[in-house]
């Protein structure tokens, strides 16, 4: 019984393949029989090898096509079976001139280009493969003679200035005549020739200079002395040597035109503005002895000069920025001094390192958390611009010469993953409308929290807190849904009972870091049951931390460890260190100076308790008590 047959067909294998042409052939015999494939004789294309029942590769070029014929073995469970195969590769075709004509000028037939003597040329010859293969082009051996002065490159380009002293001066046409082949540079290096004409025409037009240099010069720094190179080609400096000076316009003061040098030197003047351009006409004259011609070229040039800015910035951050964990907010900030005390500093990221999540605003706070790890190096410009985008600083960072003083450097910042997702409790009053309306006044008013004893003002973790709200516990290991909190939660007496808290007066505690420095003060306001007790809240953290899991200290702010014990209360805003207490005044003072705001008569009901989770993009989940109906 036969256990396998080819059902790849024997004989031509593909149709007529290219050189240069990548194939890949399967070999196909009955489904399920594994065999291992073997070349019994004859020999596959070159460049063509068989590997696990596939013939794979690029065949080499050959001069004419070819055909081989090979037989395969196919072997499974000791059963063999042969089949001859067959395939035929065909060579590459010469490249072809696009032009007609035996002779032909260099922009095509029929086209009769003329060169002034002493010109400068660069034409492009050009042959079209006939396959994929690049060309490479020389003259034949018999080629002739190219216009002296010109050269050949192996690209095709016909290049350089015509020049032939011998003939200057003369007034005739004169035809060279040369042969050039293009060449495949595959391994059958077939071409083709074709001949060319130039025609030069002498004239006496040898003689004016040309400018060959950007028209601006760039930008240059006040109070430095520099030489700015003007470049210019003179043809046949036998005949006369370039004469330089400026005839219109206005360079910056300080600088001279140097008349036989042609270049522009001097020591730049103080400038009083950041950036200030200047445009002039400088001219280039030649006497050619010779011909006893005078002949002048001009050209407008632009110049930009920038201030020689004085002031000095010096890093204070260390380029370890620190460690921070994922999910928490990050506190980090970066801090540079300058001498000049009219423009504040600005800071600016060069590229986009940061971790997702972090944002580094222009007063050099890091804002924001991020679930990414690792160590980020991020780079910084500090900067007294004002007026210049992050966009600007990626393509000038790198410059030594920008309108305004600017300090780069690189920072290193380590995130490590919390070991667990956390997820925070907190607790909020469903305010009267007319308390919300109040309260929001209040939150608002710029005149009591004044910006400029704000910390960090415009991190959404920090700053002025707009919601009235009450966290009870950070960090509590996530459970898989908020079924499991409820089936916690509503089974414990102590947890499972509205409770009615008491709003107290406002109070400042300080936030101190491992290094004993004050980061920041926080202004809340005093929270307690309503017999002005904690007793009861605290039974609640028990409560959570002998039901869920402990509290993860990464996730407990820092104002919080340095209490000696938990603070309840609604945070209203965080300031600068010892600015707190300007704010207490200020919240004083509006109290007394409306009536429609008092906190002691906050009814403030605990009903629910609100799971916010950390790690997840899940919104935030109420777990209302027994006896509340009502999520409103």
């Amino acid at each position: 019984m036969e256990l396998f047959s080819w059902l790849t067909n024997s004989g031509p294998l593909v149709p007529p393949v290219a050189v240069g042409t990548f194939v890949s052939i399967s070999l196909v015999t009955t489904p399920g029989s594994n065999p291992v494939f073997s070349i019994l004789s004859g020999n596959l294309p070159e460049g063509l090898i068989l590997d696990s029942g596939i013939i794979y590769g690029t065949p080499k070029a050959k001069t004419t096509s070819y055909t081989s014929t090979f037989v395969i073995r196919a072997t499974s469970l000791n059963q063999s079976s042969d089949r001859s195969f067959s395939i035929t590769v065909l060579p590459f075709d010469k490249p072809i001139w696009p032009y007609p004509n035996t002779v032909v000028y260099l922009e095509g037939p029929n086209i009769d280009k003329t060169f002034p003597d002493f010109s400068y040329v660069n034409e492009q010859l050009l042959a079209v493969p006939q396959g994929p293969y690049d060309i490479t082009y020389r003259l034949t051996d018999d080629s002739g003679k190219l216009p002296p002065g010109l050269t050949l490159s192996s690209t095709g380009t016909l290049s350089g200035i015509i020049n032939d002293p011998i003939k200057f001066n003369i007034k005739f046409n004169d035809t060279y005549v040369f042969s050039v082949i293009a060449l495949s540079d595959n391994m059958a290096h077939i071409g083709s020739t074709q001949t060319f004409a130039m025609t030069l025409t002498y004239v006496n037009v040898a003689n004016t200079p040309i400018f060959i240099d950007n028209q601006n010069l760039g930008t240059y720094r006040a109070e430095t002395k520099e030489i700015i190179p003007i470049q210019t080609y003179n043809p046949v400096p036998s005949a006369g040597s370039l004469v330089y000076s400026q005839i219109g316009g206005s360079l910056p003061q300080g600088l001279n035109v140097d008349t036989t040098a042609g270049a522009i030197y001097g020591f730049i003047s103080t400038q009083t503005e950041y950036l200030k351009n200047y445009e002039f006409i400088i001219a280039a004259t030649k006497n050619n002895i010779y011909q006893n011609i005078i002949s002048t070229a001009t050209q407008n040039y632009e110049i930009s000069i920038i201030k020689n800015n004085h002031d000095i910035i010096e890093w204070i951050t260390d380029s370890n920025l620190g460690t921070i964990h994922t999910s928490v907010p990050s506190i980090l900030n970066i801090v540079a001094t300058h001498t000049e005390t009219v423009h504040n500093l600005q800071y600016y990221s060069v590229g986009n390192n940061f971790p997702n999540g972090l944002i580094l605003k222009t007063n050099g706070e890091i804002h924001g958390s991020t679930t990414n790890t690792g160590t980020y190096t991020v780079t910084i410009v500090a900067t007294t611009g004002t007026a210049y985008t992050k966009q600007t600083w990626d393509i000038v960072a790198s410059s030594k010469i920008y309108p305004v003083a600017f300090n780069i450097k690189n920072f290193n910042i380590n995130v490590i993953k919390s070991s667990l997702e956390y997820t925070n409790i907190y607790v909020r009053p469903f305010l009267s409308i007319d308390q919300r309306l109040a309260y929001q006044q209040f939150i608002d008013n710029t005149d009591i929290f004044e910006n400029q004893y704000i910390y960090r003002p415009t991190d959404l973790n920090f700053g002025v807190q707009k919601e009235f709200k009450m966290y009870m516990y950070y960090g509590l290991q996530k459970l898989t849904s908020i079924a499991d909190y409820q089936s916690v939660f509503l089974n414990d007496p102590i947890l499972n009972n509205q409770k009615n808290l008491h709003v107290g007066d406002p109070r400042i505690i300080t936030a101190i870091d491992s290094l004993g420095q004050e980061i920041y003060d926080v202004v809340y306001l005093n929270v307690v049951d309503a017999f002005q007790r904690k007793s009861i809240l605290d039974k609640i953290r028990i409560k959570f931390s002998s039901l869920l899991a402990d509290e993860d200290p990464v996730f407990l702010p820092i104002w919080q460890k340095n209490s000696s014990e938990f603070i309840y209360g609604v945070v209203l805003c965080y300031t600068n260190p010892k600015k707190g207490i300007f704010i207490i005044n200020n919240i004083k003072k509006y109290l007394k100076s409306v009536g429609h705001l008092d906190f002691h008569k906050i009814n403030f009901t605990l009903d629910r308790f609100i799971i916010e989770q950390t790690l997840s993009s899940t919104s935030s989940s109420y777990l209302i008590l027994p006896s509340v109906t009502s999520d409103t």
